[in-house]
């Protein structure tokens, strides 16, 4: 598995990331395994779908994370994973990209290109059997938004049947950092339809309402709304790394994710997401946990309490003490007293994949301990909403044609926005159009 983290905010997310890889995979921050990987077993708690093994014993991260400018980069090299990564999984420029995916995509100097292409491709080859690609960025910095797409591009074409998946943390309407952000994030969200299997976003205004009423954060920083990405992503891909009686590939999630291309699009629920101080007072069973991971507060894109979340298709990645029995009877339940809306076009549903390994926590996050929880990937019309906010965005900025000269100077036109903005609501309208007709089907 090779892992690809773009921008300012994906460097950020690597941050949260290793270090809660390395702690699940009883790996140093100097990549030495520890006395407690040293003392098991075989394949017990392999880490080789993550980090590659040097022949003098240490662990490397399959990974490359690149930005424009060096600031976070920086804090990484000089931090207490600075000798954790290989240096040329550590690419940086000297300048940003100005909050402009124009500038991001065409400006960005071939050097850094180049190189991130050359990075790549020997993290693939340093592979014995490449799993899949994942790209994590946001979709609202320049960075990550122009030089993530143009990576993307690349990697299609290089390893085009190889799985990708893009990670992708959404700007919202009311918690943007710049009002440049949804002309990004609607360029940003156009590429990965033609470019890669499937795309899962998240939006900060869920994770900073997890951090206040799930969590008790009263002041999230970014490092707290990664780790929680961090642990969502852990979740993710436990089943390519610990064993367990059922697994979910790369390969399966397209195939069950996917009921058609342009519907490529999933949103995750996590359970349980309780402060340490709840965590201590009990423990919740399957049935609990897997009504859980549907409710909306435990969504990482925020939804309007009155609408009606319809699903596609899900897959579900349990950790810890899940019997397969019980998941399947929870399920049932739930869909046959209409608590979970289904398709009707999509009998099944479902995919399941569990891990005996329970999620590790690292104690800042504030997470609490579970024996047991889940991770949901689900193709449902909850992917609107955000979608819906974003194309109504930039149709406000285009009306007034509202900071449009900063992207034609880099060489971007009107019409590559509009073209993006009308394939978005084509798919808004695709969503929608579902959501009206089972909610009918549902209703009457």
């Amino acid at each position: 598995m090779v892992q690809i983290f773009v921008g300012q905010g994906g460097a950020q997310i690597a941050d949260a990331c290793w270090e809660l890889f390395t702690q699940e995979h009883f790996i140093t921050p100097s990549g030495e395994p520890s006395a407690c990987l040293c003392g098991q077993e075989q394949g017990d708690c392999d880490g080789s779908a993550f980090f590659n093994l040097t022949q003098r014993g240490f662990y490397v991260p399959r990974t490359l994370i690149v930005d424009t400018e060096p600031s976070v980069l920086d804090e990484i090299r000089t931090g207490v994973y600075r000798n954790l990564f290989q240096p040329s999984s550590l690419i940086s420029g000297c300048e940003d990209s100005a909050s402009n995916f124009a500038r991001g995509y065409y400006s960005t100097p071939c050097s850094i290109v180049d190189a991130s292409y050359n990075s790549i491709r020997h993290l693939a080859e340093a592979c014995d059997l490449l799993h899949g690609i994942i790209f994590y960025r946001t979709y609202g910095g320049g960075t990550g938004s122009g030089l993530g797409c143009r990576l993307l591009q690349h990697t299609a074409d290089e390893f085009c049947k190889i799985s990708r998946m893009d990670f992708g943390v959404i700007p919202g309407v009311t918690l943007s950092s710049g009002p440049v952000e949804p002309y990004n994030a609607v360029l940003a969200t156009q590429v990965p339809v033609e470019h890669v299997n499937l795309v899962s976003l998240v939006d900060n205004m869920a994770l900073q309402r997890i951090c206040f009423c799930l969590l008790k954060i009263i002041k999230p920083s970014f490092t707290s709304l990664n780790r929680i990405i961090a642990q969502c992503m852990s979740g993710l891909t436990s089943t390519f790394r610990f064993p367990g009686p059922t697994t979910i590939t790369m390969m399966d999630l397209y195939t069950n994710l996917v009921p058609y291309p342009d519907a490529h699009f999933a949103m995750i629920g996590f359970a349980p997401l309780f402060d340490l101080e709840t965590a201590c007072k009990g423990q919740v069973d399957t049935t609990q946990l897997t009504e859980l991971v549907f409710a909306p507060a435990n969504q990482l894109v925020h939804q309007h309490e009155e609408e009606l979340n319809m699903y596609l298709t899900c897959c579900l990645f349990y950790r810890g003490n899940a019997c397969v029995r019980e998941v399947n009877t929870c399920i049932d339940e739930m869909r046959s007293s209409n608590r979970l809306p289904f398709v009707d076009w999509c009998p099944t549903g479902f995919k399941v994949g569990i891990s005996y390994q329970p999620m590790t926590i690292i104690e800042a996050s504030r997470i609490g301990p579970s024996d047991t929880s889940v991770m949901a990937l689900h193709n449902s019309t909850l992917f609107r909403t955000p979608l819906h906010e974003l194309t109504k965005a930039v149709e406000t900025l285009l009306q007034r044609n509202a900071f449009l000269h900063w992207y034609m100077a880099e060489g971007l036109e009107r019409e590559e926005i509009e073209n993006s903005l009308g394939g978005l609501k084509k798919l808004e309208a695709d969503y929608n159009s579902v959501r009206m007709l089972d909610y009918a089907l549902h209703v009457f």
